[in-house]
C-alpha cells in the first residue's frame, strides 16, 4: 500500500470506530526545516483541543510489518488516554498576554530553512538562525509542551518584538537552566545507560557486577581517548535537553565559561537540542570543523533537528558573534 492510499484507509477506520459525534480529519502540519507531517485529528463534538497524531512514523512501522488494524488500535488508544492527559487540558489556556508573559520563552531555528513558516510569526535574526517565541504550556515526564506565538497573538497583546524578547530573555533561563559539560562525560552517560539497560535483562545477582564492569571499562576507554585540555569540547544545552541550542543566547553565561577558560570559543551547532563548545585554537582547522557539521546534519541529525551547518566564533573580549 502506498502511503497516501495508507493516510486515507487509516482515517476512513478511524471515523468507522469514532462513530457519529466525532470529526475525524488529516491536517498537514509544518515542523522545523520546513518538515510535512501528516497529522491525524479526532475531536468529540463538546471538545474544543486534541493532538495531532502523526502518521508518518506509522506508516514505516506498516512497512516493517504491522498492520493497518494495529496502527488504528494504537491511535484510538493514543486518542483515549489523551483525556486524562494533564498537557491536553493545559492546552486550553487563556491567552491574554497577563497569564502569559511569565511563560514566554525563546528557540533557535534555522532563519532560511523556515522562511516560509516564519512569515506567520515573529522573529528576531541572529547570524544564519532566526529567534522565535513561544508559550512554555508544560513539562514533565512525557516532555515538553508549547504554543508558538504567532502573527495574530502578537496583534492581539498589542507588543513589541523588543518587548518579547525581554519577557523571553529572562524567562528561558530561569524556566530552562543552562548545562555545559565535557563532551565524554556525556558520551560516557550514553553509554553507561545502554550498557547498564542491557545488563538488566541478565539475571538480577549478576546485572550489579556487569554494570560495575561496564563503568570500569568505558572509563579506561574514555581516559585513553581524552582529549588534551586546550581542545577539549563541551556541550551546551539546558537541563531538559530540549532545543537547548537557544543556551546559545545566554550570553552571559557564555562570556563567564569564556572568561573561565581566557579563550575565544568555536561553537558547532549540533542540533537545534544542544551545541558544542570548542576553545579557540590556531592548530584547529575551521574548514575540517565545518565539513564535520554538515556531514554530521548530512547523516546522523533527523532533517527536523538541523539547526545550521555554519560553524561561529564568540569572542569574549568583545561580546560578540562571527559566521566562520
Amino acid at each position: 500500500m502506498e502511503y497516501l492510499e495508507f493516510v486515507k484507509t487509516v482515517e476512513s477506520k478511524i471515523k468507522e470506530r469514532a462513530g457519529e459525534g466525532y470529526t475525524v480529519r488529516v491536517n498537514q502540519v509544518v515542523k522545523n526545516n520546513e518538515v510535512y507531517l501528516d497529522g491525524l485529528v479526532i475531536l468529540k463534538e463538546e471538545s474544543k483541543i486534541s493532538p495531532n497524531i502523526y502518521l508518518n512514523g506509522y506508516y514505516e512501522q506498516y512497512l516493517k510489518g504491522k498492520t493497518v488494524e494495529e496502527v488504528v488500535l494504537e491511535i484510538w488508544e493514543i486518542y483515549e488516554a489523551s483525556f486524562h492527559s494533564e498537557v491536553i487540558k493545559e492546552f486550553d489556556l487563556p491567552l491574554d498576554l497577563d497569564s502569559q508573559k511569565d511563560k514566554i520563552i525563546f528557540r533557535l531555528v534555522h532563519y532560511e530553512r523556515n522562511k516560509e513558516r516564519l512569515k506567520g510569526i515573529p522573529h528576531l535574526r541572529f547570524l544564519d538562525l532566526a529567534i522565535t517565541f513561544h508559550c512554555l504550556v508544560s513539562r514533565g515526564e512525557l516532555g515538553v509542551s508549547t504554543l508558538t506565538i504567532t502573527n495574530i497573538i502578537k496583534q492581539k497583546w498589542k507588543i513589541s518584538l523588543n518587548e518579547l524578547m525581554r519577557y523571553a530573555v529572562k524567562n528561558t533561563q530561569q524556566l530552562f537552566p543552562v548545562s555545559i559539560r565535557r563532551m565524554e562525560e556525556v558520551i560516557f552517560d550514553i553509554m553507561q545507560s545502554e550498557l547498564i539497560s542491557l545488563a538488566g535483562e541478565s539475571p538480577e545477582e549478576e546485572s550489579d557486577s556487569y554494570a560495575c564492569q561496564v563503568h570500569e571499562l568505558i572509563q579506561e576507554i574514555l581516559e585513553m581517548k581524552r582529549v588534551p585540555e586546550p581542545y577539549g569540547m563541551y556541550v551546551m544545552s539546558n537541563l531538559s535537553g530540549v532545543n537547548g541550542a537557544a543556551s546559545l543566547l545566554y550570553e552571559e553565561v557564555l562570556q563567564e565559561f569564556a572568561c573561565s577558560i581566557q579563550s575565544n570559543l568555536y561553537i558547532l551547532p549540533s542540533s537545534i537540542h544542544e551545541i558544542i563548545i570548542i576553545p579557540y585554537s590556531n592548530a584547529l582547522n575551521v574548514q575540517q570543523l565545518k565539513s564535520m557539521v554538515k556531514e554530521v546534519n548530512q547523516t546522523q541529525v533527523p532533517r527536523e533537528d538541523i539547526l545550521s551547518d555554519r560553524v561561529y566564533i564568540y569572542s569574549y573580549q568583545e561580546h560578540s558573534f562571527q559566521i566562520m
